[in-house]
């Protein structure tokens, strides 16, 4: 494991990155899932030039409701993955309009925080 983001907010998934891809632990079952293998744009800074094991994540967003999706980011835009390796959702149109698109939550103290909301 090369770089990791701690458990789901239930505590059964643990994720993590590594080899350049997204990686689910379902501590329940022991299973481990490359999430992000059959998406087709890089989750990691292709452009960092330092000499190390792993290039940099461009970032895990967090959680959605349910725990059967994660929202990570590519260089412009923010994704909707599946935590099965099903594939994922690109949600913005950045890289065509070469602008980052990134999420930005206002902390509160509602349980449901623990989870992203995409519909803010």
């Amino acid at each position: 494991m090369q770089s990791s983001y701690g458990a789901s907010p239930s505590g059964r998934y643990f994720v993590y990155l590594e080899d350049d891809h997204y990686r689910v632990l379902d501590i329940e079952s022991g299973e481990e899932t490359n999430i992000t293998q059959g998406i087709a744009t890089p989750f990691i800074d292709v452009e960092d030039d330092h000499t190390v094991e792993q290039k940099p994540p461009l970032g895990f967003a967090g959680w959605l409701q349910g725990e059967r999706e994660v929202v990570l980011y590519s260089k412009f835009d923010i994704w909707r993955v599946a935590i099965d390796g099903s594939g994922g959702k690109n949600l913005t149109n950045g890289e065509a309009e070469q602008v980052r698109h990134r999420l930005y939550t206002i902390p509160s103290d509602d349980d449901d925080d623990d989870y992203v909301d995409l519909s803010d």
